[in-house]
């Protein structure tokens, strides 16, 4: 069925005053005023009224319409008036009526900004006129939609859809029938699994490496998991319930669980069959399991907002699946399994219990091929491959040089002479299907067999060095493919350096070469004009300092020139404990100073680098989103998700270098560039593509103009922390968060 879109918008006002919004619909825009209908014992009230209906859902022979039943649709009615005020409902009956006329069905696209609203259940809305709940209409599937910059595409996939199933059941938690469940759900689907529609494959274990290892035997298109949930006032976020290696529970925060799923392409869906698993906090719209997955990149998760039978899950999973498998949006499949619960079970109001999550803008998860799967099978789940460090670290090498030194089309070459089937990546870039092909390899242990055809095509690479015995440093960077460092991995042949001063700064080697310059918004979140379009940039060869300026390299400069310490130094003397964070309360011009200082006591041209030559250092060639790669990770950076609120020393996040080994290019402190920005905070006077010569890179420009800043801090969020991110500051202004480093130019 194909829909019209209504986009309902609510935002807050003042006391119990919102603002109800039509953002877009087939009749136009529209805004009312809402005032919230309850106090807080009668909400408690209304709600424990609608549990208690959920409850008697297993109970016996009941009234047509019981007292529970009743109290449902009252708190349906209100939760319908609260939606559709004044206007907004005039504009609902006429898209209604319009997308009637089309044959289309009208998709309410509901956008609930105030926490204590988004956490009530709207998928009761009730609508008194037809005698109906909304969501139990196919032609008005209510979905909770998340706008999010990323934009998506469905994903192009031969049946069957792969399912990785997880049932888990802590030792110290109420227990559950993990073989039952299975079972039932296995039931549910066996018509779908012996027709080649769906695939189902479970997990063996119950910790989160177990699904951490699995998740690399994949594609999965979806994670089905069922188990404990709760959330957790003191972190004021949902989580699951995993096992830790002695079979007790181990909380598992929404975030983590969106870090070891959400860097995975093919996974469009994410089920959620765990009490609480929607529910969110008073506080944060973004608190749910659901939605933080849903923030990580995934593009729809069907979490449970109250408790489920047994009964009704199965129902559900049926027909969910099944539609899914036909090619349906997702809220379509979703609404037609609410139908089918309400039908097989009239007695129950459990249809309201699943709530979707959605930020495909069409519902369009799978762009269904005809025939059957051309992928290879993955291997058995049961049977997880063991590594040793030094054939990680070996994969690792490989990586970096295929994608540092081999085109796409030298890389499709060698699927070909290896007899590997490209086109089953065909959605992935040159990163996928590098390390789709060496995944492939190593699970049957022909990485030699690529060895041989690679030394034979590319005999201008040394790979000798390439495949050196693992030193310690490397063993204690185990690979992960994206977080390759290509420092390691490609021969370079840097000029040699005399020996560093003391206090001079260790510097890291940039081959000459081109890089991707910028954000493509459709590639990355967060991407403001001011980094588009992304381009093509050669730059030369040039050093780049390893790290920030410290406190400590610093004071030499202080020391030796009486130049006026920074304002953090209280009463002029830097503090013991601060001297390998980076230095702070700096302006351009004390860095440039630094600069100019270190260049003419060391007799090399030390200075402030430019913002092309900053972020090639930061992304490498393959124009990846962070440092280490596509996805992010708090563990590798000191961002304000870290919730340090200060600096930290500048070589505590090791695993957040650069493909070159340069640490602290996410987080820590935004860091000065020689770049003009211009005189305007928001809208720059040097625009993109970049041209180092229309003037952006003079020295002597007005002070009152504004410095590029790059890297992000420990007080901004890890969108500022990307790669291609720009701040700018007045050049003549300090602040807590800003310090500097020098590059080396040959």
């Amino acid at each position: 069925m194909d829909y019209l879109d209504f986009e309902l918008e609510i935002v807050p006002g003042e006391g119990r005053v919102y603002s109800v919004a039509v953002l877009r619909s087939p009749a136009g825009e529209a805004r009312e005023s809402m005032t919230f209908p309850f106090g807080e014992l009668e909400l408690e009230n209304r709600l424990q009224a609608l549990q208690i209906a959920l409850l008697r859902a297993e109970g016996g022979r009941r009234q047509v319409l019981s007292r529970e039943d009743a109290a449902v649709q009252d708190f349906g009615r209100a939760l319908f008036a609260m939606l559709f005020p004044g206007e907004v409902r005039n504009r609902y009956d006429v898209s209604l009526h319009e997308a009637t006329a089309q044959g289309k069905g009208l998709r309410l696209k509901v956008r609930i900004l105030p926490p204590e609203l988004a956490v009530l259940p709207w998928e009761f809305t009730y609508d008194p006129r037809q005698a109906e709940y909304v969501c139990l209409s196919r032609t008005t599937p209510l979905v909770r939609y998340l706008e999010l910059p990323r934009p998506l595409s469905p994903l192009r996939v031969d049946l069957p859809l792969r399912i990785l199933g997880m049932v888990v059941s802590p030792a110290d938690l109420p227990p559950l029938e993990t073989e039952l469940e299975k079972r039932r759900i296995e039931e549910a689907l066996a018509n779908l699994r012996a027709a080649g529609l769906i695939k189902l494959s479970w997990l063996e274990g119950q910790t989160w490496r177990d699904l951490q290892r699995l998740m690399r035997y994949g594609p999965w298109h979806i994670f089905h998991f069922i188990g404990h949930g709760g959330f957790n006032r003191a972190t004021d976020e949902g989580q699951v319930m995993l096992a830790n290696e002695t079979g007790m529970a181990q909380p598992l925060s929404a975030t983590q669980l969106g870090r070891l799923l959400a860097d995975h392409h093919d996974l469009r869906l994410v089920v959620l069959n765990a009490c609480e698993g929607a529910r969110g906090s008073e506080q944060d719209v973004f608190s749910s399991t659901a939605s933080i997955l849903l923030r990580r990149g995934l593009p729809a998760v069907l979490a449970m907002q109250y408790p489920i039978t047994d009964r009704a899950a199965i129902e559900f999973a049926r027909t969910f699946y099944e539609a899914l498998a036909d090619g349906l949006p997702v809220d379509t499949a979703t609404t037609e399994a609410r139908q089918a619960v309400s039908i097989a079970a009239p007695r129950s109001v459990e249809w309201g219990i699943p709530v979707l999550y959605l930020r495909a803008a069409d519902g369009v998860l799978f762009d269904i091929r005809a025939g059957r799967e051309s992928r290879p099978a993955p291997p058995a789940v049961s049977l997880p491959v063991t590594l040793v460090e030094e054939q990680d670290e070996r994969l690792a090498r490989l990586y970096g040089v295929l994608i540092e030194r081999f085109s796409l089309e030298e890389v499709r070459t060698l699927c070909f002479q290896l007899g590997v089937d490209d086109e089953m990546w065909a959605d992935e870039g040159k990163p996928g299907k590098v390390r789709n092909l060496l995944q492939y390899l190593d699970r049957r242990h022909q990485i030699d067999r690529l060895l041989e055809v690679v030394r034979r095509s590319r005999s201008d690479i040394n790979w000798d060095m390439v495949l050196r015995p693992v030193s310690p440093a490397g063993a204690a960077l185990r690979a992960e493919f994206p977080a390759v460092r290509m420092a390691d991995a490609v021969e370079e042949t840097a000029p040699r350096l005399p020996a560093r001063l003391p206090f001079e700064p260790e510097v890291v080697y940039v081959p000459a070469g081109a890089f991707m310059m910028g954000s493509d918004p459709r590639k990355a979140e967060f991407v403001p004009a001011t980094e588009e379009p992304l381009h093509t940039l050669s730059l030369p060869a040039y050093y780049l300092a390893k790290t920030p300026i410290t406190n400590q390299q610093y004071l030499a400069f202080v020391q030796a020139t009486d130049y006026h310490p920074p304002s953090h130094w209280e009463d002029g003397e830097l503090a013991a404990e601060l001297a390998d964070h980076p230095v702070i309360n700096v302006t351009w011009h004390d860095a440039l100073a630094y600069c100019r200082w270190l260049a003419s006591v060391t007799g090399r041209p030390y200075t402030l680098p430019s913002e092309a030559e900053w972020e090639k250092a930061a992304r490498g060639v393959d124009g990846r989103i962070y440092p280490w790669g596509n996805f992010w990770d708090v563990k590798r950076c000191n961002t304000k998700e870290s919730r340090i609120n200060a600096t930290t020393p500048v070589s505590k996040y090791p695993l957040g270098a650069s493909p070159y080994g340069i640490l602290d290019m996410a987080g820590n402190v935004w860091e000065w560039t020689r770049s003009l920005w211009g005189p305007e905070d928001l809208v720059p006077q040097f625009k993109y593509p970049y041209d180092p010569l229309d003037g952006r890179e003079d020295l002597e420009a007005s002070a009152t103009l504004r410095r590029v800043l790059r890297g992000g801090s420990f007080n901004y969020p890890h969108d500022a922390a990307r790669c291609a991110s720009r701040n700018c500051l007045i050049a003549g202004n300090s602040n807590w968060y800003v310090g500097f480093r020098v590059v080396l130019r040959l």
